[in-house]
C-alpha cells in the first residue's frame, strides 16, 4: 500500500511539473507550483523527513506562493481578484490538515527515544575523525555526512540570489 501511495504522489508531482511548464496563465502557474510544493512536502513526510517536509510546506508552498501572488498584482496583463476556488481550497486544506495530523506524531525536541537520536549521533561522535579526517564534528557532519543536503541548500540559495540579481539587472537595463 505504501508503494502505491508513493508512486501515486510521484505521478501527481510529475503532472504538476508538466502543468507548470506548459501553462500560459501565470496565475495557474503559481497555483500548480504551490500544489507541486505541497505534494513534495507530503513525499518528504512519507520519507521520514518531517523537518524537510515542514520547511517545504511553509517556505515552498506558503511563503513562495504569497510572494508570487503579490508579484502578479503588479503585472498589467493579469487580473488577480480575490476569488475563492473551492477545489483548490479543499486540496490545500486537506494537505494542510494531513501535515498537521502527521506532525502530532513527532518526537519532542531532544527526546532520546527519537529515531534521529538512536544511532547516528553516537556514530558521528565516535567515527567522525577517522571517516572524514576533519577535526571539527560540526564540519564533518555538514561537509561529509550531510554533504548532499548542504550542497543542495547552498545551490538553492545561490540560484535564488542569482535570480534576484538578474531581475534587478533587467529592470535597470530596461530604463
Amino acid at each position: 500500500m505504501s508503494l502505491f501511495i508513493d508512486v501515486s504522489i510521484l505521478i501527481l508531482v510529475a503532472l504538476m511539473a508538466v502543468a507548470v511548464v506548459n501553462t500560459k496563465n501565470l496565475l495557474h502557474v503559481v497555483i500548480f507550483s504551490s500544489v507541486f510544493s505541497l505534494l513534495c512536502a507530503l513525499l518528504y513526510l512519507l520519507m521520514a523527513a518531517p523537518d524537510v517536509a515542514l520547511t517545504e510546506a511553509s517556505i515552498g508552498a506558503c511563503v513562495t506562493t504569497c510572494f508570487l501572488l503579490s508579484a502578479l498584482k503588479y503585472l498589467k496583463d493579469i487580473d488577480v481578484r480575490a476569488k475563492i476556488d473551492l477545489p483548490a481550497l479543499i486540496v490545500c486544506s486537506s494537505l494542510c490538515a494531513l501535515l498537521c495530523y502527521a506532525s502530532m506524531d513527532f518526537h519532542g525536541y531532544g527526546d532520546q527515544a527519537a529515531i534521529t537520536n538512536l544511532g547516528a549521533v553516537d556514530y558521528y561522535k565516535n567515527n567522525y575523525g577517522k571517516d572524514t579526517g576533519l577535526l571539527s564534528i560540526v564540519n564533518a557532519i555538514l561537509a561529509s555526512y550531510r554533504g548532499f543536503d548542504t550542497f543542495g541548500e547552498t545551490l538553492v540559495i545561490f540560484l535564488a540570489g542569482m535570480s534576484i540579481s538578474l531581475i534587478f539587472e533587467t529592470k535597470v537595463l530596461k530604463k
